[in-house]
């Protein structure tokens, strides 16, 4: 369950179709809760060729974590929703990976994300009021991304060590 201006939500971004993720295990909202019995859970297993491609202990300069986590560097990163959440990290026994600590997605491993656990990005919001326009409406700079075609907050990825101001 997300938190979100006082309500609580299910997350379905994470749960939903992906142009460049295969198909993932369904998960209904009654089964995304860590909480809730899922014996026929039976999440895929992906991660991205440019994700693999690009792990930092093979690649030099790569920017992804390696294929098996190390569960220091993952704790040391922090969890913003961890923390927001109060709750501990929670490693799969077998695996040794976190878990998402909203729930179920339907899939396992990092897809096209670089890191285990959080991935930072800085999304700076970039406004001005249009004074040629009735009423000097205020507009916003926006970009419609090219692998799923939805609108969204310029920005980048934050590893660390990096100025946010400058992704």
């Amino acid at each position: 369950v997300v938190y979100l201006f006082g309500q609580t939500a299910m997350h379905q971004k994470s749960r939903a179709p992906h142009p460049l993720y295969p198909q993932r295990f369904l998960v209904p909202d009654d089964m995304v809760s860590w909480d809730s019995a899922a014996p026929s859970y039976t999440p895929i297993e992906y991660v991205s060729t440019v994700v693999a491609s690009n792990d930092c202990t093979i690649k030099p300069g790569g920017w992804a974590d390696p294929a098996q986590p190390v569960r220091a560097v993952i704790e040391q990163r922090g969890s913003y929703e961890l923390s927001k959440l109060g709750r501990p990290w929670f490693f799969e026994a077998a695996t040794g990976r976190p878990r998402n600590p909203i729930g179920r997605t339907g899939m396992r491993n990092r897809g096209l994300l670089g890191k285990w656990g959080p991935n930072f990005a800085a999304d700076p919001i970039v406004t001005r009021r249009n004074l040629k326009r009735q009423g000097c409406p205020l507009e916003m700079v926006a970009i419609k991304r090219r692998d799923t075609g939805d609108w969204a907050i310029p920005g980048g990825m934050v590893d660390a060590g990096e100025i946010v101001s400058a992704t």
